[in-house]
């Protein structure tokens, strides 16, 4: 029988892939091994060099993945959201985390044990391929990302970042997008310096396509926001 906790993580792996494909039996094993825990904002998950013992997802809140750097500053690879998770390339490999994890606002996290996972992994090869196939579009993702540095100006990637914020169905109108990190967090994912990224707000602002009121972002004309964002070419709207 689960305990009231480990209920409500069942129910939680049940509405996310690749757990939502997994019987309900499979379901209640890995349940049993998870455990959920709140993360207040800027709670070290994990650190480089320690060891993975299993998978993280966010049930609520955002945690940042970034490289340390020598100078004390660090390059953040990504900003995870609710239904996403971490952990995985130090778990598979069986080697060392090299990113840190850390929460940017208050979170709350299940971590499911390695050894209910890979088990997990032996006994359904559809969560296997399911698996497979949530790290491929992470990579893919990453690899879009870079490529998007190199061809992109610092205005195209916030301008595409705000139109990947926006609900899905904001379509036209307005609408307002609320920031997952701090701007200098945000700056480093987008491969651009603090000053930079505000910088280029105020310039989009200027050019009344957005305000900002801290870290809201009122967006004036959303299908506009989405022409520039699929631009092919960086074309700054000023």
């Amino acid at each position: 029988m689960l305990l009231p906790q480990q209920s409500a993580i069942e129910g939680f792996l049940a509405s996310i892939p690749p757990y939502a494909e997994l019987d309900q039996r499979a379901l209640k094993r890995i349940a049993r091994t998870a455990a959920q825990f709140e993360a207040p904002r800027r709670t070290v998950i994990f650190r480089p060099g320690e060891s993975a013992a299993g998978i993280h997802i966010l049930m609520s809140g955002h945690v940042k993945l970034a490289l340390p750097a020598r100078d004390h500053a660090e390059k953040v690879i990504a900003i995870v959201g609710p239904g996403q998770s971490f952990g995985e390339l130090g778990m598979f490999l069986q080697e060392p985390h090299m990113l840190s994890a850390e929460s940017v606002d208050h979170a709350r996290i299940v971590r499911v044990d390695k050894t209910a996972i890979l088990a997990c992994i032996k006994r359904n090869p559809e969560f296997a391929t399911g698996m497979i196939t949530a790290l491929g579009r992470r990579l893919r993702d990453l690899i879009r990302e870079i490529d998007s540095w190199r061809r992109r100006s610092g205005v195209q990637r916030v301008i595409e970042f705000l139109a990947n914020e926006l609900p899905v169905d904001a379509v036209e109108g307005t609408a307002c997008v609320v920031l997952p990190a701090k701007k200098r967090i945000i700056a480093s994912c987008l491969d651009l310096t603090h000053e930079h990224f505000s910088r280029i707000l105020r310039e989009l602002a200027e050019a009344s396509l957005i305000s900002v009121a801290g870290p809201t972002i009122a967006i004036h004309d959303v299908r506009k926001l989405r022409e520039l964002a699929d631009a092919p070419r960086a074309a700054a709207p000023i």
